[in-house]
């Protein structure tokens, strides 16, 4: 028979810790995180869609995992002329390279799953990028699915 491991056990034994919040934008945030700085994180999207904020990281990558609805990836374009949108649906994942700029639309009560991984820094860093917030929380949610890389029609995403 399994036994239970409680929350301070993993903390205290493994370096295992949670740390779960409602944030700025209203997603609710339900993290386990690894004494390593690698973890993974549950997002509940807000009654109303909304943009996370913008961010890259130089000793880590991230996978996300859309569990319902769909999410937008948005990515700094090296060459200018605005964001790199991409559209993920249900059971679609990507990756982030390590030092990518990248910010993530969640419509109304989308899931997502998020992997942190590969770290190999002490103190792994979780850089902002507000020059990118200005290029897409400015976004609609129709101006994010008329941007966006889709293979359907962006109707169906709703």
């Amino acid at each position: 028979m399994a036994e239970t491991i409680t929350a301070q056990i993993a903390q205290e034994h493994f370096g295992i810790a949670t740390n779960h919040e409602c944030m700025e934008n209203g997603e609710l945030r339900f993290r386990l995180i690894g004494g390593d700085g690698n973890g993974y994180a549950l997002t509940v999207a807000s009654k109303s869609g909304a943009w996370q904020n913008s961010h890259s990281h130089s000793s880590f990558q991230e996978m996300y995992i859309v569990e319902s609805k769909w999410m937008a990836l948005a990515t700094a374009n090296p060459l200018g002329g605005g964001p790199c949108i991409q559209i993920l649906t249900e059971k679609q994942s990507v990756i982030t390279p390590l030092g990518q700029i990248h910010n993530v639309y969640l419509p109304s009560k989308a899931v997502i799953h998020t992997v942190r991984f590969g770290n190999r820094n002490p103190n792994p860093r979780w850089e902002g990028c507000p020059s990118f917030d200005e290029e897409t929380k400015g976004l609609s949610e129709s101006q994010i699915l008329a941007l966006a890389s889709i293979s359907q029609d962006p109707s169906t995403y709703r």
